[in-house]
């Protein structure tokens, strides 16, 4: 079983050996989600290098700032396949009233987390 734990762990990937020159270049010439989305195998994150093991994904069909009413939307057409969903975007109070739009519109188990909280992944 998988693990997820949410907010960042200094600990959590970082790598002690040197960077690419040309990847460091990258890196530090992009924003994070920018390097993301570009494939950067590393981030340099509270000064240390960090190395990327996730999958990213781009869905240019939503806006980052989309609201509730788009989102619910956009979550009803979509074919995201789910056992919980976990709202990490927002202020804490905007957060949670996501997280109840989703359960109210849904009936899905959503969840805002707490910094550090770890969740078992099945």
């Amino acid at each position: 079983m998988d693990n997820i734990t949410t907010g960042f762990s200094g600990d959590v990937g970082r790598q002690k050996d040197p960077i690419d020159e040309l990847e460091k270049c990258i890196v530090e010439t992009a924003s994070r989600g920018e390097a993301l989305i570009n494939g950067a195998k590393k981030l340099k994150i509270h000064g240390e290098y960090v190395e990327i093991k996730a999958q990213v994904k781009v869905l240019d069909n939503i806006s980052a700032h989309a609201d509730y009413a788009e989102t619910i939307d956009w979550l009803k057409q979509s074919q995201i396949s789910r056992k919980r969903t976990f709202v990490t975007h927002g202020e804490p109070t905007a957060a949670d009233e996501m997280r109840k739009h989703i359960i109210d519109s849904l009936d899905w188990d959503c969840v805002v987390p707490l910094l550090n909280e770890t969740f078992e992944l099945t």
